[in-house]
């Protein structure tokens, strides 16, 4: 008994708390990375496409069904792991042996790959050569950004992972709140006030057609005519 718990602990020790935290996002970052890598070596582009983002994965497959006929991966090899647990971004690299169809010199090239976990699984969101010979599969470091893969920043903006692009919501509600609709007692702006005389109302300086003229006349009827005689349009005045 006392032999057991001594390997338990010592197990325990090894792992350094890995095994409780971290363990299942590196078994998943192990698995994805080789998948993607061994999929490449064979040939084997639309599995490799899977583990890119949906915008990508057609650009990808385009530039190496361009190269299948002349470019031959001999082998690879996964030679570095890094894995961030907190924010689910982890980099690895791999040394990709190969040659052409016309030249069998075997050449290497070693290949940084950028992921980001996401929807549960690991998602190839950056690749650039590191060192070795150049390969027209593998975007050299100054073509930034890459010519079809979104870049780390970009893909976690465009997902909204991380509180750095997550949307202000508690800004919006307390904005909203201050912002207080006008009391329906108060008088609109639109509205004219009752103490304000209306653009219909008559002067008080317009005399009404009701009015008499101050000059002792029928509203209406000629000064020039005495009471009681009408004109006629035929009868010249005499």
């Amino acid at each position: 008994m006392g032999l057991r718990r001594w390997a338990f602990l010592v197990s325990l020790v090894s792992c350094g708390g890995s095994c409780v935290s971290g363990d299942g996002l590196q078994t998943e970052l192990r698995n994805a990375t080789t998948e993607y890598n061994r999929s490449l070596r064979w040939g084997d582009f639309d599995r490799a496409a899977e583990h890119l983002p949906v915008k990508s994965q057609q650009a990808f497959l385009e530039q190496h069904e361009a190269v299948r006929e002349e470019l031959v991966i001999v082998d690879y090899e996964v030679t570095r792991l890094d894995l961030d647990a907190g924010t689910g971004v982890a980099t690895s690299r791999a040394e990709v042996s190969w040659h052409t169809d016309r030249q069998l010199v075997l050449k290497t090239t070693e290949v940084e790959q950028v992921w980001q976990f996401f929807a549960g699984q690991f998602v190839l969101v950056d690749e650039h050569r590191k060192h070795g010979t150049p390969l027209t599969v593998f975007a050299d470091p100054a073509e930034t950004p890459h010519p079809y893969l979104p870049g780390l920043e970009v893909f976690r903006k465009e997902h909204s992972i991380g509180p750095e692009n997550q949307p202000e919501k508690k800004h919006r509600r307390r904005k909203g709140k201050n912002a207080e609709p006008p009391s329906s007692g108060a008088p609109s702006n639109d509205t004219p006030s009752s103490d304000t005389p209306s653009n219909d109302t008559p002067s008080s300086d317009t005399p009404s057609s009701d009015t008499p003229s101050n000059d002792g006349t029928e509203p209406g009827s000629d000064p020039n005519t005495e009471p009681g005689t009408e004109l006629d349009s035929n009868t010249e005045p005499g």
